[in-house]
């Protein structure tokens, strides 16, 4: 899932930081936020959808019952996931991230 909308924050972050850098205003912040969270809802309903029927031709039936159940919550986990990727690039592309250092230091 996480495949849809990681290449969208990888596009939006050099945009910001031109824009940025040139003292520019520009949405592009809000409508990729906008994007990301449509294309990660979608992305976690077509596997809560789909994904039990993938799981049934893939593994044996004891595994079915379990995977069947767990899909649905990890798509739920991933959706905050890809709008926190989106979020924390948008916060390292400003000049003056204060997030820097303590992202650097957590890690």
């Amino acid at each position: 899932m996480l495949w849809l909308v990681i290449p969208l924050a990888a596009v939006m972050y050099p945009r910001l930081v031109h824009s940025a850098a040139k003292a520019e205003k520009t949405n592009l912040m809000s409508v990729v936020l906008l994007t990301t969270g449509a294309l990660a809802v979608v992305g976690a309903l077509g596997l809560s959808w789909l994904g039990p029927w993938v799981v049934r031709l893939v593994y044996k039936p004891d595994f079915v019952a379990v995977a069947s159940s767990l899909l649905p919550w990890y798509a739920a986990a991933i959706v905050p996931l890809a709008l926190a990727n989106v979020l924390l690039n948008n916060l390292l592309a400003r000049p003056a991230a204060s997030v820097v250092p303590r992202c650097a230091c957590s890690a």
